[in-house]
Formats: C-alpha cells, structure tokens, sequence
C-alpha cells in the first residue's frame, strides 16, 4: 500500500524544485498531461533507484512505467498552497476527503541530491526512455539486449538517442548490470 503522506511530500520537493507543477498536475490539458507524466517517471526513479519507500507497482506502458495506483492517489490529493508574501505567509496544504494530513520528511534513505542531480534539467523523452531502460533491464544484464528490447517498445525514437540516455544512466551508476 502507498504511503500517501511521503507521496505528497516528494511531490512538494518536486514542485518546490520546479520538476513539476502540482497546480496543473489534474488539469486536462498537454502541460496537464507532461506534469503526470513527469511526476509517474520521478516516482518511478525515487522508488527504484533512490530508496524512496513509497510502494507503488509499476507496469509498462505506452509512454514507460506506470501506476495506476499512483494516478489514482494524486488525482484524491489536493495539494495547494496557501501564498501570502505581504504576511510572510507560505503554506503547503496536503489534503485528501477534506483532511488536512500532516507533510512528513523525507526519509533518511531517500539519496534526494543524487536524484535531483540526476533528473535536474531532463525532459519528458529522457525520463520516458530512462524509466524504460531501468524496466527492462530488471529482466536483461546484456546491455545489447536492453538497448534492442527498448527499441523495439520506442521504435519512434532513434537508436543514439536510446543509446546515450542508457550511457547517462550508466554513468549514474543506475544501471545493474553484469
């Protein structure tokens, strides 16, 4: 089961950061759609690769790993802030069926620097890819066979393009292999 407290906290960082945009995060919209999309790929990363605890299965899926669970959650969270520079006031209000719950810290085991380097000014199609490359390798060490079985399920994006996001993530240390 989901921790929803410690989701709604990563998704702080995530907007305080500017990685996403919690206030389109449920608008039906492209810039709607990129904000879920990014945020399934962080959570993706965070859980996988950076000891986030947060307890979401992923599957594949047309644009990568995906949770259905964890679109349910965030679409059930209101998240807002409460913004009133003239006071000093800069609230973060989590709440889901009308209850404020109370943000928590990020755990101790959560590598949230290494993280922030690694995804810090990557876009939709990097993440798409990375998360897909981190997928699969699960299943495969050869990394020959990675970079074909991601072709195969990403045949709209060229070879090279597959092939750096892969050496970017195995200069991050984010790759298991043999």
């Amino acid at each position: 089961m989901a921790n929803i407290e410690l989701l709604a906290s990563f998704l702080k960082l995530l907007n305080e950061k500017g990685l996403i945009d919690f206030r389109v995060l449920k608008d039906d919209t492209e810039l709607g759609f990129n904000n879920r999309l990014k945020a399934q790929k962080y959570v993706y990363l965070g859980q996988e690769k950076f000891g986030l605890p947060l307890g979401y299965e992923f599957s594949r899926y047309k644009f990568g790993p995906y949770s259905s669970d964890l679109t349910e959650n965030y679409y059930d969270i209101n998240i807002y802030t409460i913004d009133d520079p003239e006071n000093g006031i800069y609230e973060f209000v989590a709440e889901m069926d009308n209850e404020n719950f109370d943000i928590v810290s990020l755990p101790n085991d959560f590598n949230q620097n290494q993280f922030l380097d690694v995804v810090s000014n990557k876009n939709e199609s990097w993440l798409e890819i990375a998360t897909t490359i981190i997928s699969v390798s699960k299943s495969y060490n050869d990394a020959k066979i990675i970079l074909e079985m991601v072709g195969r399920v990403k045949p709209s994006y060229e070879s090279d393009y597959i092939k750096q996001v892969f050496n970017d993530l195995d200069t991050y240390g984010l790759l298991d292999r043999q």
